[in-house]
């Protein structure tokens, strides 16, 4: 599939200095996609995260504003990070409440990646390696590697570009520690790659031909086999790509040499022609990053790409890389009010071990405009050896119950289960805390 089957692109809507067209490839409702942005003629790399819906509908040049940083941004167990000088930094994209900054690594933070896979892989400048910060479990571990980028971690696979010498690059996977590398593609010589995304059984990755050369999108199944380096051609000018997924889509911004930027978007088993989402003018503001969500919620498995792909060798079922990864599909029950405590208690049935966290947000009209790292309400997180029906108790904090006694309180509960060696999966829903007397019980409604 080449940009020559993009198809005609009728009637565009201007809206600032963005162009979105009016008749854009069919999306997922709700979810978003994001990209990190500045002045042309700043010297401040990443100001603003600007977002619009997955069909490129309702851009947002300034949805998070004000920023002093907004480099790789990527998402992860329903939240947006990006990093901000040394720190990591992250925006709720259901309420819009941000935590700058959310961690500060011990080393020296200089590249970001990652995310879809449940781990933010972070780059040190002393000493030259990445570290995987688990957005489960909040532990880092690592380093690994120097001449890697584009670094993303599924459960016990690492999938990174290395470079081979004389601008050669392999798209590879290896185990956590930087072991057991396989090389899964490589890309023409003299050739930069410059990002990576894993969704399923697949690998994508954006690469340019150097000195001007022609850009592309290529892919490899995780096993190694169906390689496909120039699966993609980008439109003649594009410079360089930097490409994002949900489990149904694929989208990328390519750069041109006019300074002009645009988004593309296509699903993510080749079964349409690429799409013209967005284009942003020449000399109007440039792109830092690029990043998707499907807004939380249940993602289902990546189809397999159809087409030229339908002559590939199957996966070998000796492969690591072929084995069947545990599923990430759980239920809740109604949240229910506890008698022993202020807290929401939720069942869960959960198809295996992993790790559970929930999280709640206090929203209101006043925090959804201004949101503040004060609006939590709960945390819990349990570690699960198997699979069976749990039982979650977010115990509310003291400045929640406080508002309770003043009326109800609306909270946005975030549920996410990540099993072990697997994705995350996250569902969100609103749920509403009754006004709760001094020394009554506590009560919930959904």
């Amino acid at each position: 599939m080449t940009s020559s089957r993009i198809r005609t692109l009728l009637g565009v809507l201007l809206v600032g200095a963005i162009a979105v067209v009016a008749t854009p490839v069919a999306a997922a409702a709700d979810g978003h996609i994001y990209w990190g942005s500045y002045d042309n003629g700043s010297t401040i790399h990443g100001t603003t995260i600007g977002r619009a819906g997955l069909d490129g509908s309702n851009p947002d040049p300034n949805w998070v504003s004000g920023l002093s940083c907004t480099c790789a941004i990527t998402y992860g167990n329903g939240y947006l990070w990006w990093r901000s000088g040394s720190t990591v930094s992250r925006v709720d994209p259901v309420t819009g409440q941000t935590t700058l900054p959310y961690h500060t690594p011990s080393h020296a933070l200089v590249e970001l990646t990652s995310g879809n896979g449940g781990f933010l892989a972070m780059k040190d400048s002393n000493p030259v390696g990445w570290y995987f910060y688990d957005l489960a479990t909040q532990q880092t571990t690592g380093p690994i590697g120097i001449n890697l980028t584009g670094l993303t971690r599924v459960g016990s696979q690492v999938y990174a570009l290395a470079s081979t010498g004389a601008y050669t690059t392999e798209v590879r996977r290896m185990d956590p520690s930087g072991g057991n590398v396989v090389a899964l593609a490589s890309v023409s010589r003299y050739s930069y790659a410059s990002h990576l995304e894993v969704q399923g059984d697949w690998v994508y990755f954006a690469y340019q031909v150097t000195n001007g050369g022609q850009a592309y999108i290529g892919r490899a199944r995780t096993d190694g086999s169906g390689a496909e380096a120039t699966w993609i051609t980008l439109d003649v000018g594009a410079t360089s790509a930097w490409i994002a997924s949900t489990p149904t889509q694929l989208f990328w911004m390519a750069y041109f040499a006019d300074g002009s930027r645009k988004i593309y978007g296509m699903p993510i088993d080749g079964s349409a022609a690429p799409s013209l989402l967005i284009s942003f003018p020449a000399n109007s503001f440039a792109i830092s990053s690029l990043a998707a969500d499907p807004n939380g919620s249940d993602p289902t498995p990546s189809p397999s790409p159809s087409g030229d792909a339908a002559t590939t060798p199957a996966p070998a079922t000796t492969s690591a890389a072929a084995t069947t990864k545990p599923t990430n599909a759980f239920s809740l029950h109604r949240e229910s009010g506890t008698t022993t405590g202020p807290a929401i208690v939720t069942t869960v049935v959960l198809p295996g071990a992993g790790v559970i966290t929930q999280r709640g947000v206090r929203v209101s009209h006043a925090n959804r405009a201004a949101p503040r790292a004060s609006n939590a309400a709960c945390s819990v997180s349990k570690r699960i050896a198997k699979a069976g029906t749990y039982t979650l108790r977010c115990v509310v904090n003291a400045a929640t119950a406080r508002a309770q006694r003043s009326g109800a309180v609306n909270v946005v509960l975030r549920t996410t289960f990540t099993p072990t060696g697997g994705t995350a999966r996250t569902t969100t829903r609103r749920i509403t805390l009754q006004a709760r007397p001094i020394t009554g019980p506590n009560s919930v409604t959904g």
